[in-house]
């Protein structure tokens, strides 16, 4: 299983903190750009489930720049999540 996963897996469980705590260390560890914008939403999504609306925004904000892109059809998930935590 991977590290992203891992973290899907846990967030689907309600276990927020320990997805949050690996969805930023793909951030830290990988230069992928489709791998940092799938943690970027994950860690929004974990944050705005959590009330964390600042910190959330940032976060699919940042991932809508990555994916607006290179693919313009996926940058919906990121806006998405943007209304949600707005």
């Amino acid at each position: 299983m991977s590290s992203f996963e891992k973290a899907e897996s846990l967030r689907a469980r309600s276990r927020f903190k320990e997805a949050e705590k690996i969805y930023r260390q793909i951030l830290r560890a990988t230069q992928d750009l489709a791998e940092k914008a799938e943690a970027l939403l994950g860690l929004g999504d974990v944050e705005r489930i959590q009330g964390e609306f600042a910190s959330a925004l940032q976060h699919y904000l940042a991932a809508d720049k990555i994916i607006s892109r290179h693919d313009p059809h996926a940058a919906m998930d990121a806006k998405v999540g943007w209304a949600l935590a707005a």
